[in-house]
């Protein structure tokens, strides 16, 4: 009798001490919360399996995943350290999410990694198009750019609207505004809205507003290209959930104008795309964007 329970005892022990290793060795697409899409991230950067996360720890997991997919947003992070623990990411609370931000900022991954932030290489992004283009298409000689006067427009889009301010030298301009979305259920979301501050700049193929020339033939009409960068902070509600998400969107657009004769004001049409660079929370949409305006300039 004594020795029937020992050997059963003895299998248990067996059993338990072999149990955790063969869980590790599952397919890390089978760990709790995560998709076939960041299953797939993760095993581009030879973390296959779930032995290989629990080894490197949520942080420097995703730390290493957000260098080689900057679109892996903060989700993953939580949705891994809950994983580990079997637990739904939408438990943990407030402080874990904090402290499990705070250790991936922590982290440094050294010599190979980035030397600028992805925030930062937007802004020098948009900064090299816009030179590159002034340099390629202005018909302007230093000696013709007027002298510097300011704009404003507003624009109107299905999802919402956007206002800016700035100023124009020669066929460039220059400004800063407020994108406001109202975008319903055309993002990922039942319902999506927000808005946020972003900055911008363009040129002009024909030169500015109230100079001769135009397109086609057309006095007045113009053609140009714009990029903006935005930094949104959207909400977002679903049938069952709801929640925040913050994204820096680049909006690059191919622009016309038509100046009104005689007075300050134009009307402007654009066609173009909301790329979506950075997201700090569930995906929310993005795609192709049409819009029109009136513009004022002197």
């Amino acid at each position: 009798m004594v020795g029937a329970v020992g050997r059963l005892f003895g299998a248990l022990i067996y059993n338990s001490s072999t149990d955790m290793p063969q869980a590790d060795e599952r397919p890390v697409s089978e760990l709790k919360n995560l998709g076939p899409s960041s299953a797939e991230w993760l095993a581009d950067v030879d973390i296959v399996t779930v032995g290989d996360l629990r080894r490197l720890g949520p942080a420097l997991a995703w730390r290493i995943v957000r260098e080689r997919f900057p679109q892996a947003n903060i989700l993953l992070l939580w949705a891994m350290a809950a994983g580990l623990d079997d637990r739904h990411w939408q438990s943990l609370r407030t402080d874990e999410k904090t402290a499990l931000r705070a250790e991936a900022e922590r982290i440094s991954l050294g010599p190979g990694a980035r030397s600028v932030p992805p925030d930062m290489r937007i802004p020098i992004l948009v900064l090299a198009a816009c030179s590159l283009l002034g340099l390629t298409t202005a018909r302007y000689t230093p000696a013709q750019v007027p002298a510097f006067s300011p704009l404003l427009e507003a624009q109107v889009y299905p999802a919402g609207g956007i206002l800016v301010g700035g100023v124009r030298l020669g066929p460039f301009d220059v400004h800063a505004g407020w994108n406001l979305a109202r975008r319903g259920n055309f993002g990922k979301h039942d319902n999506e809205r927000g808005g946020g501050p972003g900055l911008g700049a363009g040129i002009w193929r024909s030169g500015g507003p109230g100079m001769a020339g135009g397109l086609l033939g057309v006095a007045g009409l113009h053609a140009g290209l714009r990029v903006d960068l935005w930094y949104l902070d959207i909400d977002w509600r679903d049938r069952a959930t709801r929640g925040s998400t913050q994204i820096t969107v680049l909006q690059p657009t191919i622009r016309l104008r038509f100046d009104l004769p005689g007075t300050p004001l134009a009307m402007t049409a654009a066609a173009g795309a909301e790329i979506n660079m950075t997201t700090d929370g569930e995906d929310v949409g993005e795609g192709a964007i049409g819009l029109v305006g009136l513009r004022w300039a002197f």
